[in-house]
């Protein structure tokens, strides 16, 4: 599988990231970023939100993510 565990602040739209088993109804999957929001929570904690086409993701700024780069996602498609 093609990808890295990333720090969530350096993701950014285009990329995609992985989604964990239990948060969707397809059993996870990746998800192209269409946007990213950052916000700080109310222990004034970084959470990055990733948001798709029908779905969105949350991790603190810190936390690996299993992602792709757009050359990496390409790469997965097209080997």
């Amino acid at each position: 599988m093609t990808g890295e565990f990333r720090p969530a602040r350096a993701i950014e739209p285009g990329w995609h990231v992985r989604l964990a088993a239990g948060d969707t109804p397809d059993g996870g999957g990746w998800m192209p970023v269409q946007a990213r929001i950052d916000t700080v929570d109310h222990l004034g904690r970084l959470r990055i939100w990733f948001l798709g086409d029908d779905r969105a993701a949350m991790a603190y700024a810190d936390d690996l993510v299993f992602s792709r780069t757009p050359d990496e996602a390409a790469l997965a498609r097209h080997p």
